[in-house]
């Protein structure tokens, strides 16, 4: 499911192009400096680049620990595999916490992330409600409104985020190193060798101007 760390990124030039006229945005505005950009993430709409690297945050409705247990977080993962057959994409890193996740993936176009986060939601619904026994029916909120994205710039943008979603279990106290917590794709790297035992057991410098909570 893990592709490699590094295969394309969106340049500022294409960010930029793209904001002046599609019609997908959702950009925090403290990266937008022009009025005309203001104007359009105030549409509230999701920036869409073919082939970008994405990261992604999603967080449980009211913070509820939903994948405390294992069988939980396999569910996230089954659901995610089977997302992937319906909409190609290539998973960089991931992250699996009680309360929220952290992605970092790749699109093959002509693929959204609008279209992977609607069928990963849906799905994971219906598949929990299934693992606990709940009517299909029956209205049920897991998730809070929308995702949180970020389309990677360049390298560095690139290794801040991967660094960021490998460091979060020791960020939220849900292990004091980050081989210790299990849901995470940072053992894969560290056996690529792009991590060594010992990374992580203080906040990385690169990470202290980051917060996606």
């Amino acid at each position: 499911m893990l592709g490699t760390k590094i295969e394309s990124w969106a340049t500022l030039n294409q960010v930029l192009s793209i904001l002046a006229s599609y019609h997908e945005i959702n950009v925090p505005m403290n990266c937008i400096n022009t009025k005309q950009e203001k104007y359009i993430v105030r549409r509230n709409r999701r920036l869409y680049v073919p082939g970008g690297i994405y990261f992604i945050t999603s967080v449980t409705w009211q913070r509820k620990p939903l994948f405390k247990e294992n069988a939980m977080v396999e569910t996230l993962r089954q659901t995610l595999r089977n997302v992937r057959q319906l909409y190609t994409f290539t998973m960089q890193a991931y992250i699996f916490l009680p309360d929220h996740f952290h992605i970092m993936l790749r699109l093959t176009p002509p693929v959204t992330i609008s279209q992977i986060m609607h069928s990963f939601k849906r799905n994971f619904t219906w598949n929990y409600k299934k693992a606990k026994e709940i009517p299909r029916s029956t209205s049920l909120r897991l998730w809070q409104y929308g995702s949180w994205d970020h389309v990677i710039r360049d390298e560095i943008d690139h290794a801040k985020h991967f660094d960021y979603i490998h460091y979060n279990a020791v960020k939220h106290g849900c292990a004091a190193k980050p081989e210790d917590f299990p849901h995470s794709s940072y053992m894969t790297y560290v056996e690529k060798g792009w991590y060594e035992i010992g990374w992580g057991y203080a906040e990385p410098r690169n990470l202290r101007d980051l917060d996606f909570e």
